[in-house]
């Protein structure tokens, strides 16, 4: 199952390594936005997530990933368990690298005498985008694994 999770993280790699760049930019809009900063933080994490999420599904599907896994002696229920910690897995990564960029940004800003007007990333960000996705997919995976990514793709374009 961790193997599974890792595959899936070394697949989104070239995205992950944009998400660590572009997140300096969420953080400046974070530190510097006086209302609701704390969305910025969740959409970012949600909308990344997503995507990275549905790339691996998709990269999956596109290379016959399920033929190849019904034939590896690991039963169904762990696949799905690691496509739900999958989940996890990417908020966390996301979310603690939004949370450490923001904190370090904040400190510069500080040091250079920037105002800040908003506030950095918190865990509870993380939580409640960790929320959001889990009630997504969860009505997701069911439909995924029961008639397959390529009949969802409609839906991915979509949502």
């Amino acid at each position: 199952m961790l193997r599974l999770i890792y595959k899936d993280f070394m697949l989104i790699k070239k995205a992950a390594l944009f998400f660590l760049a572009f997140s300096l930019y969420i953080d400046f809009l974070g530190l510097r936005s006086s209302s609701m900063p704390g969305l910025i933080y969740i959409i970012i994490m949600v909308i990344f997530s997503y995507v990275f999420i549905i790339y691996s599904n998709g990269y999956d599907d596109k290379n016959k990933g399920e033929i190849i896994f019904n034939s590896m002696p690991v039963k169904r229920s762990s696949l799905v368990l690691g496509k739900y910690l999958d989940i996890i897995f990417f908020i966390i990564f996301t979310g603690i690298t939004l949370i450490i960029s923001s904190e370090v940004m904040k400190i510069i800003f500080v040091s250079s005498s920037i105002k800040i007007t908003g506030r950095a990333a918190y865990m509870s960000d993380v939580l409640y985008a960790l929320i959001i996705l889990g009630i997504y997919f969860s009505l997701y995976f069911p439909f995924y694994f029961k008639i397959g990514g390529s009949r969802l793709q409609l839906f991915n374009q979509i949502s």
